[in-house]
């Protein structure tokens, strides 16, 4: 992760933590359909989701709260770009 990942990590822990203790918080890695096999953006996926994951549980949110998965490669989720897919996704 890098340093501004860092401070939107720090930003959502803060969020989670301050909301709902009931609530459940999806983090879905994926990667690019065109780069790589399926195996290995199956992998990759799964990295993007365990980093953003475990960084937010060294910020104080609580494990319970949080569920991973992993897309592997999808086709362009934006603006037809292929870079703009290899991300990963925190949603409620």
């Amino acid at each position: 992760l890098t340093a501004e990942d860092n401070v939107l990590i720090k930003l959502y822990a803060d969020a989670i933590t301050a909301g709902s203790k009931d609530a459940k918080y999806e983090i879905a890695g994926y990667a690019d359909k065109g780069t790589g096999s399926s195996a290995t953006n199956q992998k990759v996926s799964q990295k993007r989701a365990d980093a953003v994951y475990n960084a937010l549980v060294a910020e104080g949110v609580d494990p319970a709260q949080l569920v991973k998965s992993s897309y592997g490669g999808v086709e362009n989720m934006f603006f037809n770009q292929a870079s703009l897919s290899r991300v990963t996704i925190i949603g409620k």
